[in-house]
């Protein structure tokens, strides 16, 4: 009688967005993401109208004026997905968003589409910083923190990047209207600057579940006999690895009689 082995893999539950939702590290990474596109969400439909008003710049200029944060963007993220990992995700988005406060700060002051280059491209440059860093490092929130299944953890990252995309263009309007759009820059660069010291929360987050490997090594040993060297071992046919070496072994043992 032949047996044909199989391995099921059983696959892990993973945590669900209400029990992600309630980590406050999760929120606090979530939450830099959306400060981080709040200021360009923002600047998109009321900085075009600003530069008709001030300098009366043609349809060129609107449409060029974002050239250099899109540029500086693809940029950004390029760099710093290996770079943050080096010098600490935490750290990198600390930088982003203090660099995203001066920038806002910087944009009422120009006078021409030429005085927007400098600050949208650290502006792009900034949000890769943030983007960059803030996707992986939630991805690892829920390796030691949650069971490692990551389609809930990236929906949030991508609904916090939505959700700053769907507040920018809602609340842009009513503030250039009754505040202008100088203070409406100052406000989001205050709030980009009063966020930034929460990054440190993300320095050293506690570890609730110890990551595990998913491969179970199996130690040879110069007698010929081997030994699974962990003690949890896939279930193959109503059997675990263990019992099948146990078996092979006393197969050998007979043989060699």
């Amino acid at each position: 009688m032949v047996l044909q082995p199989k391995i099921d893999r059983g696959e892990p539950e993973g945590s669900t967005i209400k029990q992600l939702a309630k980590d406050p590290y999760i929120i606090v990474a979530a939450g830099a993401i959306t400060i981080g596109n709040l200021g360009i969400a923002m600047l998109e439909p009321s900085l075009p109208l600003w530069m008709m008003e001030s300098w009366g710049a043609n349809s060129l200029e609107r449409g060029a004026a974002f050239l250099p944060a899109s540029i500086s963007y693809l940029i950004g993220t390029n760099i710093f997905g290996p770079l943050a990992h080096r010098i600490g995700r935490w750290l990198s988005s600390f930088i982003g968003l203090v660099v995203i406060g001066f920038s806002l700060l910087s944009i009422p002051s120009a006078t021409s589409v030429a005085g927007l280059i400098i600050p949208h491209g650290l502006l792009g440059f900034s949000i890769g910083m943030i983007d960059a860093s803030m996707f992986p490092l939630m991805g690892y929130l829920v390796d030691i923190r949650h069971v490692g299944v990551y389609g809930s953890i990236y929906a949030i990252a991508d609904a916090a990047f939505c959700f700053a995309f769907a507040l920018g263009p809602f609340f842009s309007g009513p503030l250039v209207k009754s505040l202008g759009f100088p203070t409406m820059m100052y406000i989001i660069a205050i709030i980009s600057f009063l966020y930034a010291p929460l990054m440190f929360l993300l320095k050293n987050p506690p570890v609730l579940i110890e990551p595990t490997t998913q491969t179970q090594p199996v130690e040879l040993r110069p007698n010929g006999e081997t030994r699974v060297t962990n003690e949890n071992y896939e279930r193959i046919e109503g059997m675990n690895i263990a019992g099948q070496l146990q078996q092979n072994n006393m197969y050998s043992a007979t043989s060699a009689f």
